[in-house]
C-alpha cells in the first residue's frame, strides 16, 4: 500500500472514531437531560401529594440512568482512547510520508546535479575538440 494510501486509510478511520466519541458524546447529553428533566419532574411530585409507589418508580428509573450514563461513560472513554490511537498513528504515516518525499526530493536534486555535471563535461569536451580541430 502506498504511503499516500495508508494516510488516506488513516483519515478515514480518524473520521470513523471522531464520528464515533460524538455519538457517544451525544448521548450523553440526551441521558443527563433525561436525569434532569426526572429530578425536576420529582420536585413537582413534591408539591403535591407524595405517591409511595410513584416516587419508588421514579429512583429506579434514576438508578437506571445514572448506570445508563455511567456506561456511556466509559464509551465515551474508549471511543477518546481510539481517537487519540489512530490520531497517533495518522501522524506517523504523515511523518513517513513526507520522509519519503524528501528523500525523493534529495534523490531528484543530487540526480540533477550529476546532469548538470555530466553536460558541462560534455560541453567543456565539446569546446576542448572545437579549439583544437579549430
Amino acid at each position: 500500500m502506498s504511503k499516500h494510501r495508508a494516510e488516506e486509510q488513516r483519515q478515514q478511520d480518524l473520521a470513523r472514531a471522531v464520528s464515533l466519541l460524538n455519538t457517544e458524546q451525544a448521548e450523553r447529553i440526551r441521558v443527563l437531560d433525561l436525569q434532569m428533566q426526572c429530578r425536576q419532574d420529582l420536585k413537582q411530585f413534591q408539591t403535591g401529594r407524595l405517591n409511595v409507589t410513584d416516587l419508588a418508580q421514579i429512583n429506579t428509573y434514576l438508578e437506571a440512568l445514572d448506570q445508563q450514563c455511567q456506561g456511556v461513560e466509559l464509551r465515551i472513554k474508549d471511543a477518546q482512547s481510539a481517537v487519540d490511537e489512530v490520531r497517533e498513528t495518522l501522524a506517523q504515516a504523515v511523518r513517513e510520508r513526507q520522509v519519503l518525499e524528501n528523500l525523493k526530493d534529495q534523490d531528484y536534486r543530487a540526480f540533477q546535479k550529476t546532469e548538470r555535471k555530466r553536460d558541462q563535461a560534455m560541453m567543456d569536451e565539446l569546446a576542448a575538440r572545437r579549439k583544437w580541430y579549430g
